[in-house]
């Protein structure tokens, strides 16, 4: 025996099947867990199942951790990743979108818009109320807000401004939009 061989750890083989075999009640054992979450349990059954396969295709036998233990992980991970992605889908769902082009009022021939009430000095409406009512809202805002809500009036694009401030377009979505409708009742409140 050389060196070399010396340092070495032999593992007995990775047989998945039976690997598989012993360990698949633990995704029902899992899956149980998560019973009383507003969720399908077939559909939360099916993450499991996911995590598990995903568990016996990524399982390193040579690392010093018991399948059991590492599959317990990407179950679990795999469900909370099912659910997150089930919750962001039905808040996008209950989420109406305010655009800067939104109508805030109309005279019969001119349509306002918030981005013309933003833009628009010479505007029939009093620029100061707006202004006010502009600078009102940014004073409230969080750092992070501001900067990305700054960043919007300088007309640079959500996906532009997530990538440099290293945020997702979603969070860039939500400010833009939480701040415009702050805005708008900041405005109509001070009318």
């Amino acid at each position: 025996m050389n060196a070399t061989t010396a340092n070495k750890v032999f593992t007995p083989e990775f047989d998945k099947e039976k690997v598989a075999e012993e360990n698949i009640r633990l995704v029902y054992k899992v899956v149980w867990k998560f019973r009383n979450m507003p969720f399908d349990y077939d559909d939360i059954l099916s993450a499991g199942m996911f995590g598990f396969n995903n568990a016996l295709n990524s399982y390193d036998p040579n690392e010093n951790v018991k399948f059991s233990t590492f599959a317990y992980t990407c179950i679990k991970n795999e469900i909370y990743l099912f659910m997150n992605e089930q919750r962001w889908d039905k808040r996008k769902a209950n989420i109406s979108a305010i655009s800067i082009d939104e109508k805030v009022d109309s005279d019969g021939k001119d349509e306002l818009t918030i981005k013309n009430l933003l833009q628009n000095p010479e505007s029939e409406y009093d620029w100061q109320d707006i202004n006010e009512a502009v600078e009102t809202v940014v004073r409230k805002l969080t750092v992070k807000q501001r900067t990305i809500f700054l960043k919007f009036l300088e007309d640079k694009r959500q996906l532009d401004i997530a990538k440099e401030i290293g945020r997702t377009k979603q969070t860039v979505s939500l400010v833009v939009r939480d701040t415009l409708e702050k805005i708008r009742v900041e405005y109509w409140r001070g009318m």
